[in-house]
């Protein structure tokens, strides 16, 4: 039977590089255009990467979710540019993170869909974009699984050119 686990919290510029961040939930090498710094988690083991938005989204933020289906590189470089652009003070809260404990009984497959169900009514029917990042991974010590997703809202609402400026 899954444990239950739930965190939140705000990913910030004033607690941490959020490009890095990103990089190692979504397992990418990441350019954080800001600070020229680099960030490589590509090795890491990330099963499945998408991207959720609001059903009346513009066509630039459905580009990057075909994109990141594609090349999860490109398209997760894609999205933080237009995030970042948005968030430029050195103290922006730039994503909320949750975190959850997905069920070590289902089939990843059958994870990923009661994932994106529960982000697609709860959240991005809300209104807000999601990047959801699953990580099946396995205790090495006691080989327990321990399958958990990271989904990563944005703190702005889309436009037809980015992110919103309020």
């Amino acid at each position: 039977m899954a444990l239950y686990h739930f965190s939140a919290k705000v990913l910030s510029h004033s607690t941490r590089n959020t490009v890095g961040a990103v990089a190692y939930r979504a397992g990418c090498e990441l350019v954080d255009l800001r600070t020229g710094e680099s960030f490589d988690y590509g090795n890491k083991a990330v099963q499945h990467v998408e991207l959720i938005v609001p059903d009346d989204s513009p066509q630039w933020i459905r580009d990057i979710q075909d994109l990141i289906n594609t090349d999860r590189q490109e398209g997760v470089q894609a999205l933080i540019q237009k995030v970042e652009a948005a968030e430029y003070r050195i103290n922006s809260q730039v994503w909320r993170e949750i975190e959850i404990a997905l069920h070590s009984e289902l089939t990843e497959e059958q994870n990923v869909s009661l994932a994106r169900e529960f982000v697609k009514d709860q959240l991005c029917g809300r209104g807000m974009t999601a990047l959801l990042n699953f990580h099946f991974d396995v205790d090495k010590k006691t080989g327990q699984e321990k399958p958990h997703c990271h989904i990563l809202l944005t703190m702005r609402t889309l436009d037809e050119e980015g992110f919103s400026s309020n």
